[in-house]
């Protein structure tokens, strides 16, 4: 495989509609401290803030991209605001806020509950949840997860008296935090550029969020029931993160992700996203755009209604293209945006690199999306969404690293 660039040039060549040497691979791995099979020889140590079972540190970070860089991979360092992005966002942080967690069991004693207040100046938000078997935030309930939604009992934000409290929750967080996150960001930025990767920042989350306060049937209902209910969450929301995308992009970062898992067709008509949603991402878009910094969508299906919206938002990327789980037609979206949109992904993990997978499957993956989305620039190759050792057998991964390597420069010839 030719290579004459480092990580850095190779993305950003690849935003900006340029071939670079090779195409870029990127994987976005997820793992809860468990090593990979030895001959993968990588640990991840925790990358997650909100996993209670071991000690976060951004050194991680670092760790992982020698790691993967090793192996001839691309990868991104990310400076996250203070308190972390969006999901997993540790609201303790802030000033004028207390806590208090309370566990008890059901009458029948078949489930564990955990009962958290944030005790705000005006009035106090509480948030119950049925604790699952396996719950990585302890004995405590983590503001924005993923994992609060299908065990939720009562949500954070039901009424409009509960936002009177909610915008405390979103406010200034205290120094002590503010001072590790200008010594990580510092750190960060200095392996970024001895490194020679991209330093990205966020995630934002405005959709997403929406649904980590309010449940996703709970969002749906909403937008027809009481949309100006949801327009002044979005509101809150969306003033909490540009002040947040302020502070990292004053840290010097080049790519501003945003996470849009939720804010696709399967919850949103078109029509309304337009309406509610999308003026709000617009204004986040601009904040980057003013400031030279590429904006990435993440989006992993239900794109094809909105693709017109991407382009007039002016998104430098989508990050999530997935033609098995996502539906997505390679061929027919690199010709429809493909000149204006850096298109990360063009194969699926769990199931094209999962344990059932051949390697047949996995080399007509490879291909297919190197031959439909490579020629021209403007594509990153990543299986979407994550790569997990629980998941994806490391014989898979050495499988498409060595179709990626056979055919993956440019020019591109297939």
């Amino acid at each position: 495989m030719k290579t004459n660039m480092n990580s850095h040039d190779r993305i950003m060549y690849a935003i900006n509609h340029q071939e670079p040497d090779h195409v870029p691979l990127y994987f976005l791995f997820y793992n809860y401290g468990d090593m990979y099979d030895r001959r993968s020889n990588f640990s991840f140590g925790n990358q997650w803030r909100y996993d209670a079972r071991r000690e976060f540190s951004g050194k991680n970070y670092i760790k992982r991209v020698e790691e993967t860089l090793k192996l001839g991979l691309d990868d991104t360092l990310r400076i996250e605001p203070p308190l972390g992005m969006a999901e997993g966002y540790i609201a303790e942080g802030v000033k004028n806020i207390k806590t208090k967690v309370e566990k008890y069991y059901s009458e029948d004693k078949s489930e564990e509950i955990i009962e958290k207040t944030y005790i705000t100046p005006e009035g106090n938000l509480k948030v119950i949840v049925k604790k699952p078997e396996h719950w990585p935030h302890g004995d405590n309930i983590i503001l924005f997860s993923d994992f609060n939604v299908p065990v939720t009992k009562k949500f954070l934000t039901e009424t409009y008296d509960d936002l009177k409290g909610l915008k405390y929750l979103l406010g200034q967080p205290r120094n002590e935090e503010y001072r590790k996150f200008k010594e990580e960001a510092f750190e960060l930025r200095k392996a970024a550029k001895r490194l020679g990767v991209v330093l990205e920042g966020g995630w934002t989350a405005l959709g997403d969020s929406l649904v980590w306060l309010l449940g996703i049937l709970g969002m749906i209902m909403a937008q027809y029931d009481k949309p100006d209910f949801i327009t002044e969450i979005l509101e809150l929301l969306c003033e909490w993160e540009e002040k947040r995308v302020e502070i990292i992009i004053n840290e010097g970062i080049e790519i501003l992700g945003h996470s849009a898992w939720y804010e696709i067709t399967d919850f949103w008509t078109p029509d309304l996203y337009r309406k509610i949603l999308k003026p709000k991402n617009s204004r986040l878009i601009q904040m980057a755009k003013q400031a030279d910094v590429k904006f990435t969508y993440i989006v992993t299906k239900s794109i094809k209604e909105l693709l017109d919206d991407y382009i007039e938002m002016g998104i430098d990327s989508i990050m999530g293209v997935d033609p098995v789980q996502g539906d997505a037609d390679l061929k027919a979206l690199k010709e429809k945006i493909g000149s204006k949109i850096c298109l990360w992904g063009g194969i699926n993990s769990a199931i094209t690199l999962g344990k059932d997978s051949n390697e047949e499957d996995i080399n007509k993956a490879v291909e297919d999306a190197i031959k439909y989305l490579a020629p021209g620039g403007g594509f990153v190759l990543y299986p979407v969404d994550v790569i997990s050792a629980d998941a994806n057998p490391w014989d898979n991964i050495e499988i498409m690293l060595k179709k990626w390597k056979e055919i993956g420069s440019y020019p591109i010839n297939l």
